[in-house]
């Protein structure tokens, strides 16, 4: 059945408030304990039980602090959300594609290294929204829509930009190229971070190499 939680943007800022700013230090222990079991295991496999024993808590003191489980995961989802991706990060992947770049592989570069250090340096959050996008099909469709109005229109936009100062192929059409550069980038932030996260790699090095590749393609010249 299709989850229908509600959320928009005041929603998502007053659970990041009371995330930052737990009334009590049991309630802020708590957080932190849900933020680590949740990442590790997910909603459905994470016992409140333990939940509470990693706090230092009863499971009675945790449902005083928070109604139910769900009420838990949102006050969690909503706020890591808000620090990853909305909207804070909206607006500052929307002010990347304003800025003159020399060209696009140097804008596409730019945007994946500062998606990567974004979403590594928010430890278990991302994985906390992650695991949620893809379990609730209201919270995926209302991130699907904020990143439609607004890093779709700002990559897209950038796009176009780039064609009519002849710095990309004018007869490519330019949501296909913006499609294939939102893949490129997040598939390599969501490989990087979630799979091979443990890797010694160069992550200049190979974001360059994908770059060269979305921009000069594959074919021998």
């Amino acid at each position: 059945m299709k989850d229908k939680t509600e959320i928009d943007i005041a929603s998502l800022l007053k659970e990041l408030q009371a995330y930052d700013n737990p009334s009590t230090e049991k309630q802020r222990h708590i957080l932190e304990a849900a933020a680590e079991v949740f990442g590790e295991k997910g909603y459905d496999a994470a016992p409140t039980a333990e939940i509470a024993r990693r706090a230092g808590v009863t499971e009675r003191t945790l449902f005083k602090h928070f109604k139910s489980k769900s009420a838990l995961l949102k006050r969690v989802v909503f706020a890591f959300a808000v620090k990853t991706i909305l909207p804070l990060q909206i607006q500052k992947v929307k002010a990347m594609s304003e800025r003159e770049a020399a060209s696009y592989a140097d804008f596409v570069a730019a945007l994946a290294k500062d998606r990567l250090a974004t979403v590594r340096s928010f430890g278990m959050g991302p994985r906390i929204v992650f695991n949620e996008i893809l379990r609730n099909e209201g919270f995926r469709d209302k991130i699907r829509e904020l990143f439609k109005d607004n890093v779709w229109t700002a990559i897209l936009a950038a796009v176009k930009r780039f064609q009519q100062q002849n710095k990309l192929r004018k007869d490519l059409n330019p949501e296909a190229i913006a499609r294939a550069t939102m893949t490129m980038v997040a598939g390599y932030v969501l490989f990087r971070s979630f799979i091979a996260n443990k890797e010694d790699w160069d992550d200049e090095k190979n974001i360059e190499s994908l770059v060269r590749v979305l921009t000069e393609g594959v074919n021998p010249r």
